[in-house]
């Protein structure tokens, strides 16, 4: 592949990935009106560790077993589980603040 199309695609990617807000953008605003300048720094290390970890996951080999059928279906189930149990903590905080 021509290293100029490579240089494309990662800057298109890294500008659609910087001018959406996503949830990394929401946490460091939370954050940063909590904490101050502090969180910002924080929250690249944090993000940074994650990625190096997956990276480092990717080279050792996990790659087959994170393809597999059941791991992909015990990630989506756990995922989904997480999802109701944050959908229903947020609706529980939103009825008790409206209740005063």
């Amino acid at each position: 592949m021509n290293i100029v199309l490579i240089a494309i695609s990662s800057l298109m990617l890294a500008l659609s990935e910087a001018l959406v807000p996503g949830p990394l953008f929401t946490i460091t605003i939370s954050e940063s009106a909590k904490r101050g300048f502090i969180a910002g720094p924080l929250l690249i290390l944090d993000h940074g560790l994650l990625e190096l970890s997956l990276v480092l996951l990717i080279l050792l080999g996990v790659t087959p077993y994170l393809t597999a059928d059941k791991t992909k279906a015990v990630i989506s189930l756990t995922g989904g589980i997480i999802l109701l149990v944050m959908d229903c903590l947020g609706v529980a905080d939103k009825a008790a603040s409206l209740a005063g």
